[in-house]
């Protein structure tokens, strides 16, 4: 830590702020409540006593990072339903898995526009390049069910997305997936698209299905409202990015 600090000095750096892995766009954050996850998981893991050591050497809370866990053995509540039937009912509104038999290019764009302009205001987020989309975009294809990978328009535009991942493992015994990306640009929201996303992404996932929902910003009120819908159960893992002032 002296070192990296020594070397943030140099830069004229004023404060440290971490842990990430490359940027926040990548691995985010120290593992301070909740179980270890599984070998493979895509979220970082640390050993409990990195707290303590990242606190004792004079690192604060900067912010938290949430992950719930929901089973599809529940049917979705009825207000998400109610207001996903209210989505479908105007006529532009459309939900689709991403068809990859078009162009991977406007898919890859229709994606990079969705992500950025809806991301473009959530605590660290930094815009991806369509290079960075398109790895994204390819990784999900190779290993997700395409019926999971969705993506909502009204009329010819791009307004959501709803990516929902397997995970490399089991919780409970059960199969294990990931919901990634819950995403609608501002334009379209309260329109109900996202429950629409929602429900139509449950209604495609295994009965009885293990589904963890990662990593929410603690500050971002919108999503934690739909979360905390779908399940009444507290977070199950809290990560947390440290920061510290550099003398």
């Amino acid at each position: 830590m002296e070192k990296a600090e020594e070397w943030l000095r140099k830069q004229k750096c004023e404060i440290v702020i971490g842990p990430v892995l490359v940027n926040t766009n990548q691995q985010v954050g120290l593992l301070v409540n909740g179980p270890p996850p599984f070998a493979g998981h895509p979220l970082p893991y640390n050993p409990p006593y990195y707290r303590e050591l990242l606190e004792n050497y004079g690192y604060k809370k900067l912010t938290d990072l949430l992950v719930y866990q929901w089973s599809t053995e529940t049917t979705l509540p009825e207000n998400i339903n109610r207001v996903a039937r209210r989505a479908t009912c105007h006529p532009e509104v459309m939900v689709q898995p991403l068809n990859f038999s078009m162009s991977f290019y406007e898919q890859v764009k229709a994606v990079h526009y969705i992500l950025n302009r809806s991301m473009e205001r959530n605590w660290g987020y930094i815009p991806l390049t369509i290079s960075e989309t398109r790895a994204i975009l390819t990784h999900f294809k190779r290993i997700a069910d395409p019926r999971l990978l969705l993506l909502a328009r009204v009329g010819h535009q791009p307004a959501g997305i709803c990516f929902c991942v397997p995970l490399p493992g089991k919780i409970d015994k059960k199969p294990a997936f990931r919901l990634a990306l819950l995403a609608v640009v501002p334009e379209f929201r309260q329109r109900g698209i996202d429950a629409l996303l929602l429900k139509n992404c449950h209604s495609v996932l295994p009965r009885g299905s293990q589904v963890e929902i990662s990593q929410i910003h603690e500050g971002n009120i919108a999503v934690l409202k739909m979360v905390q819908r779908v399940t009444t159960q507290p977070p199950v893992r809290r990560y947390r990015v440290y920061q510290k002032n550099i003398p």
